[in-house]
């Protein structure tokens, strides 16, 4: 195991903070996301010869409820494995946890990316504080702490409001189309696909409910 510790040896010395640039509009967190990972760590991770891939599965939850607005949303809870491994032939296996929902048949790969972004963070010690200015990260946490929990504000509940019209008006439109028909009609309606876009960047929990009509855009 002498060389996947070593090349993991020098990965933690050069991946280091990963900024919380998503936020979560309607709950107020920030939060990085798989690819603010992905982008941190495997240039570091080529370089020293480790590569990371999926090796395992197994389902702890599975379950289907009603949205708020009345949608069967999927979710399911699941330990995934991931393997790295060193160009030498060594490799170790990691264990996480990941949980995802969705209303059309996506609640698995969301998982699976919640899980590999926490199997990168853990395995490599990668630090997330809201504040990439302190000098440790003890200080991070110290500030964070200090915070006051801050919860939407009355900009957001308007744009949330706003959001879930448009979700609204979308569905209603989208609903009783066939696939060809759907396409069609954001064709026909551009600005309809960029508010769709937009909903997709601000209100991914929306988003999946309009990608549960089988649209994806």
């Amino acid at each position: 195991m002498k060389e996947i510790i070593t090349a993991l040896n020098a990965a933690y010395k050069e991946c280091g903070y990963v900024q919380k640039a998503g936020k979560n509009k309607e709950q107020g967190y920030k939060f990085a996301g798989e690819a603010d990972f992905i982008e941190a760590v495997r240039p570091v991770l080529l370089k020293h010869g480790i590569v990371v891939y999926p090796s395992g599965y197994s389902l702890i939850k599975g379950e289907d409820y009603l949205t708020k607005s009345g949608s069967r949303m999927n979710r399911i809870v699941a330990e995934y494995r991931f393997t790295f491994a060193h160009i030498s032939g060594e490799s170790i296996q990691v264990v996480a946890v990941g949980e995802g929902a969705d209303t059309s048949d996506k609640a698995s790969p969301k998982a699976a990316t919640i899980a590999l972004k926490y199997a990168l963070r853990q395995t490599l010690l990668i630090e997330t504080g809201d504040d990439p200015d302190v000098s440790t990260p003890e200080e991070g946490t110290a500030a964070r702490a200090k915070a006051p929990a801050a919860g939407p504000t009355p900009e957001e509940k308007a744009m949330r409001t706003k959001a879930e019209a448009k979700l609204a008006e979308v569905r209603e439109q989208l609903a009783p189309l066939d696939s060809f028909a759907q396409a069609a009609w954001l064709q026909e309606n551009p600005d309809q696909l960029k508010a769709i876009q937009w909903l997709k960047r601000n209100y991914p929990d929306l988003y999946a409910e309009i990608q549960g009509l089988g649209v994806e855009v």
